[in-house]
């Protein structure tokens, strides 16, 4: 991968969800995982996508796990 494109995933999570932990991966040209501690949490469609879907989603498991919540796909 690119550190192109690895700058630009990186780019999307805010600084919050970064160092909660949360990282995204593209895995192949037409979907993006969220991950947290190895585990993978969503997937989203590269193209469909929106950087406030992904930060949504992040915020939400952050919250989740703040209030011990588990979620899943």
């Amino acid at each position: 991968m690119s550190t192109i494109l690895l700058e630009t995933l990186a780019a999307i999570l805010t600084t919050e969800q970064y160092a909660a932990g949360f990282r995204l991966v593209e895995e192949d040209d037409h979907f993006i995982y969220l991950y947290r501690e190895g585990k993978r949490l969503a997937g989203f469609s590269a193209v469909g996508t929106t950087i406030a879907a992904i930060r949504a989603e992040a915020q939400k498991r952050m919250e989740g796990s703040s209030n011990n919540v588990s979620g899943s796909l």
